[in-house]
């Protein structure tokens, strides 16, 4: 996350934020993804950066790697799984106003949150929690 870039991904025709996050739904799941500096791609000189998500959903924390920064809205990520039994992921965001927010974009604010915060609370009930300045 400290790697994020305040640039836009193309999806197909339209343009997807430089930070995405959505809360937990009904079921508890909930998700981020974002931008971040990567190598450049040999076949598309200027479009260096990745695009890289987070989930969680029945108990287990992937992340998420796309192909390109930009793609057609056909692609899906290819996850890979990084934790299970996870009781509970929550990731909450600092806007300008120094206030703790459950999504990202926040209206009136730039592109990335100034920090966020990752609570996990595994399955034993162990709880770790991390802090990450961005701006």
């Amino acid at each position: 996350m400290r790697q994020a870039l305040p640039r836009a991904a193309r999806n197909g025709a339209r343009s997807e934020p430089a930070w995405v996050a959505v809360p937990a739904d009904a079921a508890g799941n909930t998700s981020l993804v974002f931008t971040r500096a990567g190598p450049d791609a040999a076949d598309e000189p200027g479009a260096g950066g990745q695009r890289v998500g987070y989930r969680w959903r029945d108990g287990y924390i992937d992340v998420l790697y796309w192909p390109r920064l930009d793609q057609p809205a056909s692609v899906t990520p290819q996850p890979f799984g990084l934790a299970s039994g996870v009781a509970a992921f929550r990731i909450v965001y600092l806007d300008t106003r120094n206030t703790w927010r459950d999504r990202w974009p926040a209206i009136g604010d730039p592109p990335m949150p100034r920090a966020v915060r990752v609570a996990v609370t595994l399955a034993g009930g162990e709880q770790i929690e991390r802090w990450l300045a961005l701006r």
